[in-house]
């Protein structure tokens, strides 16, 4: 059973489908204001989160969760390993053909369940991935929406190639977003529920039907 590393997944961008949505409007409740224009902003997520040192700090990160994901790994395959080895042991050195019938579907379930691990663990790894960018999404509205109302306008969208032929370079308010919003701080290891992305976060099981933890979400 060969393992896999997923610390080389580590790299990524800001700008995913979960940022093809507005970032914020102003309330329709709210007074209109007289200089209010309406009009719209445009912020380059990337760009804010490259200037804040954001985007590097995410790819360590899931790093980590990544090399956590390794050892997970390497762990459950250990745990295979050592029963089919027991098992072996146990028919001796002339295994009846019953017995070797029995080895071959071992080793065949064993295969199956670490496989099934794997791509378990590309899914959370993804999920992962995907929470730190939701987080980030969410951390970045209310400045932006803040720095748009305060120049009359009330809807902020992600800068975008695939959506703009051209827009007014006054509509851009990047600069003033990354202003505004903190820098990022120093990464420090995953916690326990980081560490195991099932629900219940509980250890692999030598016993357990399905000892890799399974994931919780979807990624693009």
């Amino acid at each position: 059973m060969a393992t896999i590393s997923f610390t080389s997944c580590a790299r990524f961008s800001i700008v995913s489908a979960s940022f093809a949505l507005l970032l914020g409007c102003s309330g329709s409740s709210e007074t209109t204001r007289p200089e209010a224009t309406q009009s719209v902003a445009i912020v380059d997520l990337d760009a804010v989160a490259q200037r804040l040192g954001r985007i590097e700090v995410m790819n360590e990160k899931i790093g980590k969760q990544g090399a956590e994901y390794d050892r997970q790994l390497n762990e459950f395959q250990a745990q295979l390993q050592a029963s089919f080895d027991a098992k072996m042991r146990e028919f001796g050195q002339s295994p009846t053909d019953q017995q070797k019938r029995a080895l071959a579907l071992l080793a065949k379930q064993s295969n199956i369940r670490y496989a099934q691990a794997k791509q378990n663990a590309v899914a959370a790894l993804r999920q992962y991935r995907t929470r730190l960018i939701a987080e980030f999404h969410e951390e970045a509205k209310p400045y932006a929406l803040q720095v748009a109302n305060s120049r009359g306008m009330s809807m902020v969208i992600p800068k975008n190639q695939m959506l703009f032929l051209s827009y007014d370079s006054q509509l851009e308010i990047t600069d003033a977003v990354a202003a505004a919003m903190p820098k990022a701080q120093a990464v420090s290891e995953p916690n326990q529920a980081e560490r195991t992305p099932a629900p219940n976060n509980r250890p692999l099981s030598r016993t357990a039907q399905n000892s890799f933890p399974t994931g919780e979400s979807q990624l693009r």
